[in-house]
């Protein structure tokens, strides 16, 4: 949300899925860098995790969700970073659910949107809801009155400061979904 630096979090990288955390510069032509690590385990495996998504401010940048790489056990742990510091990730939080297989992510500059996912790995069960938090506050998410009209994950969120989109993604046991 603003600014020349994207951060790649929660892919592959290390010895693990997700355990890096890379950089680079939008303006600029070049590589990725090592930003940081991922800085804790899912269910005792770690550090890695993916599948979860990203929101930020102009200062913060945040990972709720996701799996682990180890044993694919969904999580609810929301994790932070300093966009303009390298380091590792630290505690933000928790969301109100597991929500792995990347859930929908917005953000209108104060406040983080996470919605849709699933909280477990055989696909039985879609997350409808939207979870809120404020970016800036580290604490845990609250669940919103939004919600979705069908639960599906492998989504994706766009927005500004009005409005945020979700599309796209799986449900019923991986048929397409093509609802916005």
């Amino acid at each position: 949300w603003g600014g020349d630096r994207a951060i790649v979090w929660g892919s592959n990288g290390g010895n693990w899925d997700g355990e890096k955390i890379d950089y680079f510069d939008i303006a600029t032509p070049g590589n990725a860098s090592l930003f940081g690590d991922v800085h804790r385990q899912v269910d005792g495996w770690g550090p890695g995790k993916y599948g979860g998504t990203c929101v930020s401010d102009t200062t913060y940048g945040v990972y709720a969700g996701g799996q682990s790489a180890h044993n694919l056990n969904p999580t609810d742990q929301i994790d932070y970073i300093t966009i303009s510091t390298l380091g590792n990730s630290a505690d933000f939080g928790s969301l109100t659910t597991k929500q792995m297989k990347r859930p929908a992510g917005g953000s209108d500059g104060t406040t983080g949107y996470i919605a849709g996912g699933q909280d477990d790995w055989t696909g039985a069960s879609y997350y409808t809801g939207c979870d809120t938090f404020t970016i800036a506050t580290p604490g845990n998410a609250t669940l919103s009155t939004f919600t979705l009209s069908t639960g599906a994950n492998q989504t994706t969120g766009t927005n500004d400061t009005t409005r945020m989109l979700i599309s796209g993604g799986y449900f019923n046991n991986i048929a397409n979904d093509n609802t916005i």
